[in-house]
């Protein structure tokens, strides 16, 4: 977190899209993973709005080739969290 704060300048957005393959790969399930880190973001003092699931639908439309490969993978699912720190 002390990167994100170090490149951010005084009002800094977020949007953080989190793959659940490769948090599988990790050793960790999608919503733990994504827990922890909305934890931390907010330990750090950022404002950020609680994690949503974005199914192969939402992935399918969301306007990124990550997304759409996701989508039509063997783990479509990816969770999604923004916010913003002062």
């Amino acid at each position: 977190m002390n990167s994100l704060e170090n490149i951010s300048s005084s009002i800094s957005s977020v949007d953080v899209r989190l793959n659940g393959g490769a948090l599988t790969e990790a050793g960790t399930a999608l919503e733990a993973g994504a827990e922890q880190i909305y934890n931390n973001m907010l330990r750090s003092g950022w404002q950020i709005n609680a994690p949503v699931l974005m199914n192969a639908n939402a992935l399918r439309n969301f306007p990124s080739t990550w997304a759409k490969r996701l989508a039509f993978g063997r783990d479509p699912r990816a969770m999604a969290m923004s916010g913003y720190c002062k």
